[in-house]
């Protein structure tokens, strides 16, 4: 439970902060709305083409700086709601997590569940689902090979000793 807990508040950091980047984001539309705004006037008020040139340039600026924050916004809605979706059904490996405690120690088991479930519960907000998941189960296979290791020189000296002993 303290690991759903630490993934929970991990990623309530996790959108705090993505919270705080997207309103500087819209901040800098606001600044540029206000400009373009400005300009605007400006040219309405006396058509200089240089004018002209730098109000169309603005334009373009702004409705680029637009499209991105929309773009931003929307894939950061989608990640956050994705994200609070797969942490609220709880533990999203449970067969990793059956595999990594049957081949370590039960005190390094529950740690090292803790820390890939954090690290899925970051990449999740960082990268999407995809990622996410393809990173927790690139980090289980990684940690099963020494095990895997072990387990076929156990089974190659268990012939060789059945051939030894005439078995």
């Amino acid at each position: 439970m303290s690991n759903l807990k630490a993934s929970s508040e991990e990623l309530a950091r996790l959108v705090v902060e993505s919270r705080v980047k997207l309103n500087l984001l819209m901040e800098e539309r606001a600044h540029l709305t206000e400009t373009r705004n400005e300009l605007q006037a400006r040219y309405n008020a006396n058509p200089l083409p240089e004018l002209a040139n730098k109000v169309a340039e603005m334009e373009a600026t702004y409705v680029d700086l637009m499209a991105k924050a929309d773009q931003i916004a929307a894939e950061q809605k989608d990640r956050e709601a994705g994200a609070i979706q797969l942490l609220s059904t709880g533990r999203p490996h449970l067969v990793a997590e059956m595999l990594t405690r049957l081949v370590s120690k039960p005190k390094l088991a529950d740690r090292i569940i803790d820390d890939r479930n954090e690290a899925f519960a970051r990449n999740l907000i960082k990268y999407g689902s995809f990622r996410a998941h393809a990173y927790y189960w690139t980090d289980t296979v990684r940690s099963l090979w020494p095990a895997g290791k072990t387990l076929i020189g156990w089974l190659i000296a268990g012939e060789f000793l059945k051939k030894w002993s005439g078995s």
